[in-house]
């Protein structure tokens, strides 16, 4: 065998093997149809630890609904933060709705305020509405009509069905908008087509 070719396969190959484990690895934890989720959660946790922000995302939806582990709400919180705290959208809006609900940390609507900006901040449509929400409620902050519909409607404006239903409470009652029974019928259909 050639001496050239001999030391090409002497480096090379144990790398490429490495590489490929690896690769196979960090795939396994983005499986849509796993054979064994213990296997995807390993591999999720491995590669979350890395910091990888999707495995981290990834690790804490496992947690959080008992896939390939069991449940637990304050490592699906922690994981959460970890990536939420990186800039991830989906991560700030996951952990707004701990704090919320107080699923694996304590309630906090400072902290539910907090992340929900964030990852509005972000055009997270969800966290938009959620965000909608709060001020409408008076959830932990004083109610603010104005505010609430800001945020429903730039969930709105991205489709969200949620938020398009409440503009159009907003309109017909004219809460924070000036009432328009011709906006709250537009409002309406759009939330009503997109369910």
């Amino acid at each position: 065998m050639n001496p050239f070719l001999k030391k090409i396969i002497y480096y090379c190959v144990p790398f490429i093997i490495v590489s490929t484990a690896i690769e196979a690895q960090e795939n396994q934890c983005f499986e849509k149809n796993p054979k064994s989720y213990k296997a995807v959660f390993t591999a999720c946790y491995e590669e979350a630890q890395t910091g990888n922000v999707a495995a981290q995302n990834r690790l804490a939806d496992l947690y959080a609904e008992g896939t390939g582990v069991a449940r637990n709400d304050k490592e699906a919180a922690i994981w959460y933060r970890e990536a939420a705290e990186q800039g991830s959208a989906y991560a700030q809006e996951r952990l707004g709705y701990f704090y919320f609900s107080g699923r694996g940390v304590k309630q906090d609507y400072l902290e539910v305020l907090k992340w929900f900006r964030k990852s509005a901040d972000q055009n997270n449509a969800t966290a938009q509405a959620a965000l909608g929400y709060l001020y409408a409620s008076g959830l932990g902050i004083p109610v603010d009509d104005e505010e609430a519909a800001k945020w429903y409607l730039k969930a709105a404006e991205q489709g969200n069905a949620v938020a398009q239903e409440k503009m159009g409470d907003l309109y017909a009652s004219g809460r924070g908008v000036e009432q328009s029974d011709e906006e709250s019928l537009k409002w309406y259909r759009k939330s009503a087509k997109n369910r």
